[in-house]
């Protein structure tokens, strides 16, 4: 059998090894190293330095998964946002909001006390002649008050629903990011 006459990659040793060999540990350092052969030549590398590249090779590509799954996770919160979205009569969107939709509610409120009291005169306890377009009046306000309340329930769950789904959104978000940064950190050691 054939020897062949190489030098550790490590420590610069000789080394005599078998030529169908294509492991050996160095007998002066003890590194074990991969016989490394081309068409004119032979060599050899330090498995560690390999496995540790290949290692960072692989944590690089989970890497670039993590980065994909946060920019999917991204673009589909986008695409969420905008049918959870609310828009005023102009086309504007809007956030739902629980503020937003108890300050409609109380301006609403305001707005049917103040009309109340002009139409009645401040006295809604008149004879009935007299009183006709005031019972009109409450019934318009009765049929209105009714629509804000529902509006109020409907604007109030769309609200706590945007809220529920923006803040898994940013949770999922936050774990992806740590993911990312503990795999660059793990990477970046020596």
């Amino acid at each position: 059998m054939k020897t062949l006459h190489l030098t550790c990659n490590h420590c610069g040793a000789p080394l005599d090894v078998a030529e169908n060999a294509n492991f050996v540990t160095c007998g002066h350092c003890g590194s074990r190293l991969k016989i490394e052969r081309t068409e004119s030549s032979y060599s050899t590398s330090v498995l560690e330095s390999i496995d540790r590249r290949t290692q960072d090779i692989q944590e690089d590509i989970e890497v670039l998964h993590l980065q994909n799954d946060l920019e999917r996770l991204d673009r589909e919160w986008e695409h969420e946002r905008e049918s959870l979205l609310m828009y005023d009569k102009h086309g504007r969107a809007h956030e739902p909001s629980k503020a937003t939709t108890i300050a409609q509610a109380i301006f609403g409120v305001v707005f049917l006390v103040v009309a109340f009291t002009l139409v009645t005169g401040g006295n809604a306890f008149r004879t009935f002649g007299s009183a006709l377009p005031s019972m009109l009046f409450m019934v318009v306000a009765a049929i209105v008050v009714l629509g804000l309340v529902a509006g109020l329930f409907r604007s109030f769950g769309k609200a706590g629903h945007y809220a529920t789904r923006q803040s898994d959104y940013h949770a999922r978000r936050h774990r992806l990011l740590a993911q990312m940064e503990r795999k660059r950190r793990r990477g970046s050691r020596p």
